[in-house]
């Protein structure tokens, strides 16, 4: 039997019980007991599943969950190249997971729950092992900033995710043209990446790549199935219903520029900045 329970920050969710005392309801059916796991958050999951409960168990993880937001962090850094527990804090619950069995709570997370905004911020360069972890997570929209976040990294967080926003980054020009070459063929089901960087020259070549030329004094040329224009310092280059937006300005890499990739489906609207994007989901 598999339920799907759609909740969000307006519910009011169950979560107070004590683990220590004997739980009533497991005289209950299993269609009451489904009842009321739909009602848990996330802290309650996981006080649940670790009262070692095989029946509870089985009815957790044949129910579907769809949260609002999760926020990912690590828990009392005590130096920046520690890996100390990971705090989750969806919605309104807030959950330690010991790193060495993160893996393995995310891989179960990604079996039957569903989150609308998944971010990640962190001051650990190059943290490869925490963004392989979101790479099992489904969501609508995720946004991660990790300072120095490489190719084969963003290559990883794209996976079940409609919409990827990666800031901080250190792709190279090869990576940028891996997300236009899986958009444009439809290998992958995100429809929007935005990938934000200090490298300026990542971002002409790849510019050059795109058209059938781009420097900084002619601009960019380009092909014969594209459609280009310019608006507010960025260039916008269409092709089918690819969109490539790309700032252009050089700041010498004291701001970062971008480089956005969107499925479009009818008529083209203006580019959406990020605060846009977050308050819709």
């Amino acid at each position: 039997m598999t339920r799907t329970v759609v909740t969000g920050p307006p519910v009011k969710r169950r979560k107070e019980f004590d683990e220590n005392k004997e739980l009533p309801f497991l005289d209950f059916p299993n269609e009451i007991i489904f009842r009321c796991y739909g009602y848990f958050d996330l802290e309650s999951r996981m006080k649940m599943k670790s009262l070692g409960n095989k029946r509870l168990n089985n009815i957790e993880m044949e129910t579907k969950y769809r949260y609002g937001s999760l926020d990912i962090s690590y828990n009392n850094i005590n130096h920046p190249r520690t890996i100390n527990d990971i705090r989750l804090v969806c919605d309104d619950s807030v959950v330690d997971v010991p790193h060495s069995v993160a893996l393995k709570e995310f891989e179960l997370l990604a079996k039957n729950t569903h989150f609308n905004l998944v971010t990640y911020k962190t001051c650990i360069p190059e943290d490869d092992s925490t963004c392989q972890l979101l790479s099992s997570l489904e969501a609508k929209t995720i946004v991660i900033e990790v300072f120095g976040i490489d190719d084969a990294t963003l290559d990883m967080v794209m996976q079940n995710k409609e919409r990827v926003i990666v800031r901080r980054s250190n792709v190279t020009t090869d990576a940028l043209w891996n997300v236009y070459g899986k958009m444009k063929e439809g290998s992958i089901g995100v429809k929007y990446v935005k990938v934000e960087t200090h490298d300026v020259e990542s971002r002409f070549e790849f510019l050059g790549r795109l058209g059938s030329n781009y420097d900084r004094i002619d601009g960019f040329t380009p092909r014969e199935n594209q459609k280009m224009k310019f608006e507010n310092f960025k260039l916008v280059v269409t092709e089918g219903n690819l969109k490539v937006v790309a700032s252009v300005l050089c700041w010498c890499g004291r701001f970062p520029g971008f480089v956005s990739f969107e499925i479009i489906d009818g008529e083209d609207k203006a580019e959406e900045d990020d605060e846009d994007i977050l308050n819709a989901c």
